[in-house]
C-alpha cells in the first residue's frame, strides 16, 4: 500500500463540491494487482479532486478484502461497489455501471489488472485536453507486461502528440488505445446509447463514441501505464480459448454494426473494413480447429470483400489436403499459415 495519508493527497486540491475527475475501476479476482492498480491512482500529483470508483463483479479470491484496507485509509478518494450477483454474467456491462456513479467533469479509466505509471499522468492528460475543449477523448501509449516483464507498447501512435480523426480510431481496432490510458469527459455520458450498457466489451465502443462525440481524439506521446497481456485473469487470455474467440467475434460484428447504426452510418466505409478484416482474420487461425472457420465462413461470407472471398477459397481447397498429410503437426501449421 501507498506510503501517503489521505489528508496529504488532498491538500494540493481545489476545493470544490465534486470531484473535477472520477476513475473508474473494473475488477474481478485481480488480488495479485489491484494493489499496484489503487497505488497508482493514489499517487497521482494534482491540483484538483479525484474519486475512485471500483466495480467489483463478486470476486471469489482476496480482491474485496484488499480494496477494503484501502477505502479505511482513504475513504473520501475510494468509493467501492460490491455486486452480489455478478454483473457480467447477467448480460450487464460492468463499466456501464460505473457511469451513474461519476461525478467528475472527467472520467479517466483503468481496469483492475492493469495500473498507472506516471503520477504526474491526470494533470498533465487533463491539461492537454484543456487545450482542445472540443474533443470528449484523449489518450497515451502504454507498456505491455508479461510474466512481470515489459514487452511491447500499446496505443503508440507516433513520436508528438496530435489529433486523430474519428475514422482513425475505427480503422484501428481494439488496441489503437490502451484501456489505461483513456480519459474522457464526462458529457460523453448523456450520448451513451442504451445497448452499450449490454455490450461485454466496452473497451472498443467507447474509444469510438468518445472519439465521434468530438470529432477526434487527442493523442499524448507519452508512456504513463501498464496494460497486462497472457495472465489467467487477464481479457487477452480469456480470448485465447476457441470457444470464448468465436463467442466473441459474433459480439464484435454485433456491436460494430450497433455502433455503424449509432453514428447513422457516417463511417459506414470505417466500419465494413474493419468487420471484414476482423471476420476474415479469424479465418487465418490456424491454431482453431476446421469446422469454426467453416461454419463463420458460411455464416458471414456477406461481410468479406472479394479479395478475402477469393483467398478463402483457394486456401479451403487445400486445407483438408493438407490435414491429411503425414507431416508434423507444426510443418502443417506454417504451411496454413503461409497460405492465409
Amino acid at each position: 500500500m501507498i506510503n501517503k495519508t489521505e489528508e496529504k493527497i488532498m491538500q494540493s486540491w481545489n476545493k470544490t463540491v465534486n470531484p473535477v475527475v472520477s476513475i473508474t475501476c473494473v475488477v474481478f479476482n485481480h488480488e495479485n494487482f489491484i494493489e499496484d492498480t489503487l497505488d497508482g491512482f493514489l499517487s497521482q500529483n494534482t491540483n484538483y479532486s479525484f474519486e475512485v470508483l471500483i466495480h467489483d463483479d463478486v470476486s471469489t479470491d482476496a480482491t474485496v478484502e484488499i480494496i477494503e484496507r484501502y477505502r479505511k485509509k482513504f475513504p473520501n478518494i475510494i468509493k467501492p461497489l460490491y455486486q452480489k450477483v455478478n454483473q457480467y454474467s447477467q448480460g450487464n456491462n460492468p463499466l456501464a455501471i460505473l457511469f451513474s456513479e461519476v461525478k467528475g467533469e472527467y472520467m479517466a479509466h483503468c481496469d483492475g489488472d492493469d495500473h498507472w505509471t506516471d503520477e504526474n499522468k491526470l494533470q498533465l492528460q487533463i491539461t492537454e485536453m484543456k487545450k482542445y475543449p472540443e474533443l470528449d477523448m484523449s489518450f497515451h501509449y502504454a507498456s505491455g507486461l508479461f510474466a512481470k516483464k515489459k514487452c511491447n507498447t500499446y496505443g503508440k501512435q507516433g513520436d508528438e502528440n496530435r489529433v486523430f480523426t474519428t475514422q482513425e480510431v475505427i480503422l484501428g481496432g481494439g488496441e489503437f488505445c490502451a484501456t489505461s490510458s483513456l480519459i474522457f469527459r464526462s458529457r460523453l455520458l448523456k450520448k451513451i446509447p442504451k445497448w452499450f450498457y449490454k455490450t461485454m466489451v466496452g473497451d472498443y465502443p467507447i474509444q469510438v463514441l468518445g472519439a465521434a462525440s468530438g470529432e477526434g481524439a487527442l493523442y499524448i506521446n507519452k508512456n504513463m501505464s501498464i496494460y497486462r497481456v497472457g495472465d489467467s485473469t487477464s481479457w487477452t487470455s480469456a480470448l485465447k480459448e476457441t470457444e470464448n474467440s468465436y463467442k466473441q467475434l459474433h459480439l464484435a460484428n454485433r456491436f460494430l454494426n450497433d455502433l455503424n447504426e449509432t453514428l447513422e452510418k457516417k463511417y459506414n466505409p470505417e466500419f465494413t473494413k474493419v468487420i471484414a478484416d476482423k471476420n476474415f482474420a479469424f479465418l487465418c487461425k490456424t491454431s482453431f480447429p476446421i469446422e469454426y472457420r467453416e461454419n463463420l465462413y458460411k455464416e458471414f461470407e456477406h461481410t468479406l470483400t472479394a479479395k478475402q472471398k477469393r483467398i478463402w477459397h483457394f486456401v479451403f481447397s487445400k486445407l483438408r489436403v493438407i490435414i491429411n498429410l503425414p507431416s508434423p503437426k507444426n510443418i502443417k501449421l506454417k504451411i496454413l499459415w503461409w497460405l492465409c
